[in-house]
């Protein structure tokens, strides 16, 4: 779909807003957002800008329009941005608390021989924009090594952190044979932290081995302090698996990609080799779609030619955009889903685990006794026929 098709599927507001999120400036594109944003409604397009996690971007990007004495509408857009200013001022005061506390919990794994990885949250804004400010995020990522889990659980737990998850110890050892992280809160600080050890469940269709993340590493400053982090080009893979494991329900999401090609020369004859004995081509083929389509990415002909004839990646262009607006039942998202997985087998594979495997919906709801927990795989079905069905 062309660029413009595609817009034409957007309210003016979500549109403006990927406008604003694009490179491309000058005079004339300043005064067209300009004159766009007077005929707004300004707080559904400042409600778009925060849920997609773009309003500190959109907000610096409507700063610094070149607004002459002579432009009428100097004024609505100065309105807007008064209101923009003390929502972006809260965001950056957060993330700037989550990053100390970032610094603070990786000191304390270091101190404690546990080996650990930064990824997303206040990294991803540093290495990507520049400032731990002008990115959206809402928890701290971290991976370690599955072995550590208990010990890091332990260590944030005497920090004062709490898991969601309040499980007997049987319920907890059903969950540790296929969960792949376990989040925890802290309730007088209000962070979250998301403590992986591998991107995706046991049981998820496709797998992912995280072995090379581990041995290409890079370390970043973070306020002096250096942390460890992923490779660009792994994190761009991971990106893209991330964002499509999720249908790209923020345009933030693809706008990181957009930045992170854009800002780091990256070695794609690696990339390719790295995708080119998954099974997660479609996945990654996706990501790349999505922001060149909305962005104009620049991105290497043998990746802009395997667009080319892919009717899928359109049909979950549509799907994607129109999501956007219209929130559709986990039905309509399931199907999507399905055309991201290449065999018959793994779209099976993905069909039981969304309608028969628990999920951490189930423990909370039972707890059920050693002797009975293939129950839980029964409670699932009818938990979600009780929510999508009878509501």
């Amino acid at each position: 779909m062309s660029r413009n098709n595609l817009f034409a599927l957007l309210p003016s507001e979500l549109e403006l807003i990927v406008e604003c999120c694009r490179v491309r400036q000058g005079e004339e594109n300043n005064h067209s957002i300009a004159r766009r944003l007077k005929e707004l409604d300004f707080s559904t397009f400042i409600a778009y800008a925060n849920r997609h996690g773009v309003l500190p971007l959109v907000y610096y990007r409507i700063k610094k329009l070149d607004m002459g004495i002579n432009m009428p509408y100097v004024g609505s857009i100065q309105n807007l941005l008064n209101e923009m200013k003390s929502i972006n001022l809260t965001i950056a005061q957060k993330n700037m608390l989550m990053s100390a506390e970032l610094i603070r919990i990786m000191a304390l794994f270091k101190e404690n021989d546990i080996e650990a990885l930064a990824f997303k949250g206040p990294t991803l804004s540093l290495l990507l924009y520049g400032n731990v400010a002008q990115r959206q995020y809402g928890d701290l990522d971290i991976l370690i090594r599955k072995k550590d889990g208990a010990r890091a659980a332990h260590l944030l737990e005497a920090e004062g952190y709490k898991t969601f998850l309040m499980m007997s110890p049987e319920q907890e050892t059903v969950w540790y044979e296929n969960a792949k992280e376990m989040v925890y809160y802290h309730s007088g600080k209000k962070i979250h932290i998301d403590l992986q050890w591998q991107f995706f469940d046991n049981d998820y269709p496709l797998s992912f081995d995280t072995d090379t993340i581990w041995k290409t590493a890079r370390q970043i400053d973070l306020n002096g302090r250096k942390i460890k982090t992923f490779a660009p080009e792994l994190l761009l893979i991971y990106l893209c698996l991330h964002g499509s494991k999720h249908l790209w329900e923020r345009i933030g999401w693809i706008k990181d990609i957009d930045v992170l090609v854009r800002s780091h020369p990256l070695d794609w004859q690696f990339i390719k080799r790295e995708m080119e004995h998954s099974s997660f081509e479609r996945m990654f083929l996706l990501g790349l779609y999505m922001t060149h389509t909305l962005f104009d990415t620049p991105l290497p002909r043998e990746i802009r030619e395997q667009f080319l004839g892919q009717k899928w990646l359109r049909t979950l262009e549509n799907f994607i955009i129109d999501d956007w607006t219209r929130h559709k039942i986990m039905l309509h998202n399931t199907v999507a889903m399905l055309q991201l997985f290449p065999t018959a087998q793994s779209k099976l594979h993905y069909l039981y685990k969304v309608i028969l495997k628990p999920s951490k919906n189930e423990y909370r709801a039972v707890d059920l006794p050693e002797g009975f927990r293939w129950a839980y795989f029964f409670i699932r079905p009818f938990l979600l026929a009780k929510k999508y069905l009878f509501h």
